[in-house]
């Protein structure tokens, strides 16, 4: 009996969208890699900048199927789309501006065999600047922080998403919630890990692209929806004192991680919003000021303006 019959299907989804320049790298990446029994799910979302053009030239490798929409269907539907697609025992989440390193397919597949409570599994990921490829920092580089669902929510999300293989009859029917078009792989690895136990490789599979048009680099514009998600938990949990407490943690967790990069990059308007409508605490608010001079990321007329904000508001 061959290796790719004994070994169990691996889908590999690959949502794009105007990643021409990565595109080729990405899908190279991942048909390298030595487990043989994958197949890969492309959906392009109507790309405009010629991405469809280079994705012809994969559509007669029999472990490819592509999917060209003729419209734009949105980031929610495009993932759907993706995942429905797969047929495979495992699903790895990836994107068209990602990097897929060798041994990655084989050792979570490995891992996950081992473990038939397993929903997940992740691994650490190098996070790279696009334009001079310096790392800027690997996930989980300090040991591993994410072990259940509590995790997810306080740390708002997973460090590394297109470092997650999961156990496809885990993924919940109803896929991707379009309710949360931004943060729905966030909900996606909460509801995987309702499912199971996550596992964890202490090793680098995976490359993360940041770049101008990454979704990583708008992390402040997703803000509400992201506190929109908490509450949606909250609600769906409401009976869940640990629930109620992690969705806390993570909100409080979110608003100062976001603060903090607004008085570091001296966005006023960003922290105008913040400080009138999140804080009521000034505790919290004293805590960030604090951080930033111990630090020295700080600008004094702007942790002025936060603490005229707060008075103002306390008022």
């Amino acid at each position: 009996m061959s290796d790719i019959i004994k070994s169990p299907k691996v889908s590999i989804m690959v949502p794009v969208y105007n990643a021409k320049d990565f595109i080729f790298e990405c899908i190279e990446s991942i048909l390298s890699q030595s487990y043989r029994n994958i197949e890969l799910i492309v959906s392009d979302d109507f790309s405009t900048d010629g991405t469809q053009l280079l994705l012809e030239r994969f559509k007669n490798d029999g472990r490819v199927r592509l999917f060209l929409n003729p419209e734009n269907m949105g980031v929610t539907d495009n993932c759907n789309q993706a995942l429905f697609s797969c047929t495979g025992k495992y699903v790895c989440f990836f994107a068209g501006d990602d990097i897929m390193l060798p041994g990655k397919i084989e050792e979570q597949v490995l891992l996950m065999e081992g473990n038939e409570k397993a929903s997940m599994s992740y691994h650490r990921v190098n996070v790279f600047d696009s334009k001079t490829g310096k790392t800027l920092y690997v996930t989980e580089l300090s040991g591993r922080t994410v072990y259940s669902f509590f995790d997810i929510i306080e740390k708002a999300g997973l460090p590394g998403a297109n470092s997650v293989m999961a156990r496809r009859d885990c993924i919940p029917a109803t896929l991707y919630n379009s309710d949360f078009p931004s943060v729905s792989d966030w909900l996606m690895f909460m509801e995987l890990s309702l499912r199971g136990e996550i596992l964890f490789i202490n090793k680098v599979y995976a490359k993360y692209r940041k770049h101008q048009g990454g979704v990583s680099g708008k992390a402040d514009c997703l803000l509400d929806e992201t506190l929109k998600t908490l509450y949606y938990i909250e609600n769906r949990f409401f009976n869940h004192p640990k629930i109620i407490s992690s969705c806390a943690k993570g909100r409080r967790k979110y608003l100062f991680g976001s603060l903090f990069r607004s008085l570091y990059f001296n966005n006023k308007l960003l922290i105008n919003d913040i400080c009138t409508r999140f804080f009521k605490n000034k505790n919290y608010l004293i805590s960030v000021i604090v951080f930033c001079y111990s630090k020295s990321f700080f600008n004094l007329p702007i942790i002025n303006k936060l603490i005229c904000n707060f008075v103002k508001r306390s008022a």
